[in-house]
């Protein structure tokens, strides 16, 4: 952890360049990460990243939430020889492996947002050295958290949207409740720099002044790890928006056949299931899921007569069928950003024996969220009726019928990881 000395603002602090340097090298270090994070696991970094660049004892992220101008509180890490800021907060929350404390559930709870974000000047700065009204605003943040992470439910914690008038004592003890340092986060809206997460810090030291070299890099680090956390979340956004897009797709493709009605959304929760299971990352179950609401995409070019025929496909109708999968695969590897998910798509019915289709695939070398798919379509399909048969039970049924074609058409470990995650095993 880094350690300085108290200096006032405009003192100029022994090797400034080389500690500032320093300094910025262990920031941009601790932003690094070898996989795409969430938004909630990147302020966990930034909180850590800050506490270290500053020798704070305690830093706590808040982020701007849609809708509206909500707030919730994403991260607090914590020194070693910190006060505990929560009072009250059950050991066991405390994850006995790691020095932070995970917040995430705090992201539905909503108050005061719009008057903090109007208030939040762009550069960091004194809480002391606030105007009153944000310090009030501030002391709500505060008493929220302090009160929230001591209630079980956010119900027992909140009335409505906004806090009650006790929020606002917590400015009278300032060391208690009170941060000494407020870093607003920016990223760039247009030609404008707008705060979109804001690092409260306490931090301990007989003036509350930081050595001046620490002015100019919070200044930008801010604006750095705004700009990361703004993409972020601007991703995050733009992927709630293609699963909305996949699940309308999904829904009108159901829409044509009888009984199809809620199969991709149960293939997809099947097929996460197994992605969880198997401790793939964040990004591969997420493309995994989307992969499993588009498996019948391109059921959209097949005509209604054979979708909708009650009696047995003939083998022209059955090669239709099966050409649309290949089709539809290569619709989605039209769209940049989805050729992974196209060709889990196309190789869903290749087998693990090396006789499906399309390309008669075996082993490893069927894509791994093909492997995924093809178990999370046959439980599927195995559970929900049909028009010649009632829906296969789970127990004594499809989960058997899976682990006998462990194997010959489906990969035994993913076959191993969906029964126990299902509580059962081969």
């Amino acid at each position: 952890m880094a350690q300085w000395s108290v200096t006032a603002w405009n003192q100029e602090p022994d090797q400034t360049m080389a500690e500032g340097t320093r300094l910025l090298l262990d920031w941009l270090r601790g932003l690094q990460g070898s996989d795409r994070q969430d938004s909630e696991g990147l302020a966990t970094q930034i909180a850590i990243a800050l506490r270290d660049l500053t020798a704070a004892q305690t830093v706590a992220v808040f982020s701007r939430e849609t809708p509206g101008d909500a707030v919730c509180l994403l991260s607090v890490a914590q020194g070693e020889t910190a006060r505990e800021l929560y009072e009250g907060l059950e050991e066991e929350n405390i994850a006995a492996d790691s020095e932070l404390f995970d917040a995430t559930l705090f992201s539905e709870a909503r108050f005061a947002g719009a008057h903090l974000w109007a208030n939040l000047p762009s550069e960091p700065f004194f809480v002391a050295q606030a105007p009153a009204h944000l310090q009030v605003i501030l002391g709500e943040v505060c008493d929220w958290a302090n009160t929230f992470a001591r209630t079980d439910k956010a119900g027992d914690a909140l009335s409505g949207n906004t806090l009650s008038e006790a929020g606002k004592s917590a400015i009278t003890e300032p060391a208690a409740a009170l941060p000494a340092l407020a870093v607003p986060l920016l990223a760039s809206d247009d030609e404008t720099a707008q705060p979109v997460a804001l690092a409260l810090l306490w931090i301990a030291t007989p003036d509350g002044l930081l050595p001046s070299h620490l002015q100019v890099l919070l200044e930008t680090v801010a604006l750095h790890a705004g700009e990361v956390f703004g993409a972020t979340r601007r991703v995050e956004r733009l992927g709630r928006s293609y699963r909305e897009l996949a699940e309308l797709l999904a829904s009108a493709a159901e829409r044509r056949e009888p009984n199809r009605s809620g199969h991709a959304e149960a293939m997809a929760f099947y097929a996460g299931l197994i992605a969880r299971e198997l401790r793939l990352s964040n990004r591969e179950r997420e493309q995994v899921e989307f992969a499993a609401l588009l498996h019948e995409v391109g059921k959209l070019g097949v005509p209604d007569a054979i979708l909708q025929k009650s009696g047995k496909l003939t083998p022209e109708e059955l090669e239709t069928v099966r050409v649309s999968v290949v089709e539809g695969a290569d619709w989605l590897a039209a769209v940049d950003g989805l050729v992974e998910v196209a060709q889990m798509v196309r190789h869903q019915h290749e087998r693990f024996d090396g006789k499906g289709t399309p390309d008669g695939l075996a082993g490893d070398t069927i894509p791994v969220g093909s492997r995924i798919l093809a178990v999370a379509l046959r439980f599927t399909a195995m559970t929900q009726p049909r028009a010649d048969r009632g829906p296969m039970s789970v127990v004594g049924g499809a989960l058997d019928n899976l682990a006998q074609d462990a194997g010959n058409a489906l990969d035994p470990k993913i076959v191993q990881a969906f029964l126990s995650a299902m509580g059962r095993s081969l």
